[in-house]
C-alpha cells in the first residue's frame, strides 16, 4: 500500500508468506489459488518499495509495528518540519498504521 504525504511515499509491507496467510485468514471463502492470483494481480511489493521514501515492515507484533511507525513518523516529521500540514499528516500516518494493524491481525 502506498500513501502520499506531500512528496513522500510510504509503503507498508510484510513478507510474502505472511501476506498470503493474512489474506487466507481474512477471506476464508477464497481458495489458495484465488489468494495467490489476487496477490499476483498487484504491483510487486519490491517495486513499490523502490519507489518509496519510507518502508514500514509489518511482519511482527503490534509493538514492532508501532516502533516502525514511530521511526517513520520521526523521519517524515524531519522531512516536513515547518509545514503547517505536517502535524495533520503525522496524525494520519499513525491512524493509517493502526488501521493496517487491525486489518492484518
Amino acid at each position: 500500500m502506498k500513501l502520499l504525504f506531500g512528496s513522500s511515499i510510504i509503503v507498508v509491507s510484510c513478507n510474502p508468506t505472511l501476506q498470503l496467510q493474512r489474506l487466507q485468514s481474512r477471506n476464508t471463502d477464497l481458495t489458495l489459488d484465488q489468494c495467490k492470483e489476487r496477490i499476483a494481480s498487484q504491483i510487486p511489493i519490491e517495486k513499490k518499495a523502490k519507489l518509496a521514501q519510507f518502508v514500514i515492515m509489518n511482519n511482527g507484533s503490534f509493538k514492532s509495528l508501532k516502533n516502525e511507525v514511530e521511526e517513520v513518523k520521526l523521519q517524515v516529521g524531519n522531512a516536513i518540519s515547518g509545514s503547517q500540514c505536517g502535524i495533520i499528516e503525522l496524525h494520519w500516518l499513525i491512524l493509517v498504521a493502526y488501521h493496517l494493524y487491525l486489518y492484518f491481525f
